[in-house]
């Protein structure tokens, strides 16, 4: 449990909201399987001491996985994550990407004129 956030630290990105950085480190974790079903995540105040930010941060990151129901909170026990968690946060990155990231790609392939087979290499 305590390995999800060791040594993410020095990862951490200026200029992204640290909030989104937790969200972020946890979606990869569980879709490259690092998490699975079931697992425990750090409490809200571990999660704080091993990124060396503010409990609330942490609750934010959380409470967006929640929304997304990746995770869920058992009263007294802390957050699980849940056994469509994979699924769910799949078809949300890949919604994601499609809409935010892909299009800039897109218009970087065409500014520098790059072509299929060029991509293919």
């Amino acid at each position: 449990m305590s390995s999800l956030f060791q040594n993410k630290r020095r990862i951490l990105r200026d200029g992204v909201d640290l909030n989104i950085q937790v969200r972020e480190i946890i979606v990869h974790q569980i879709l490259t399987k690092q998490i699975v079903a079931g697992d425990q995540l750090p409490s809200i105040r571990t999660a704080g001491i091993y990124l060396g930010v503010n409990s609330a941060t942490i609750s934010r990151g959380y409470h967006a996985l929640i929304e997304l129901g990746a995770i869920e909170r058992r009263r007294g026990l802390g957050m699980f994550v849940t056994s469509e968690a994979q699924k769910l946060l799949l078809k949300h990155e890949r919604q994601k990407f499609l809409k935010q990231d892909w299009p800039t790609i897109c218009h970087r392939i065409r500014s520098l004129d790059i072509v299929l087979g060029d991509l293919r290499k």
